[in-house]
């Protein structure tokens, strides 16, 4: 039971980073190539977003 849950607790990580991803990587990787910070970001976005998860988009597309 317990390998069950942390799987199941993976793949809900992996699913919910890709539809951040998918959903909102674009935008804050198109203002964070024209300089904005994340703090930048977060204030022109239309739909909500920590700056933690502006901020691991970031970090996340720096590591490819």
């Amino acid at each position: 039971m317990l390998k069950y849950t942390i799987m199941n607790e993976y793949f809900n990580e992996a699913l919910r980073n890709f539809t951040r991803n998918f959903a909102s990587g674009g935008a804050v990787l198109a203002y964070h190539k024209k300089g904005l910070t994340p703090e930048q970001i977060k204030q022109k976005l239309d739909f909500p977003l920590s700056i933690e998860e502006i901020e691991k988009i970031i970090k996340d597309n720096n590591k490819e």
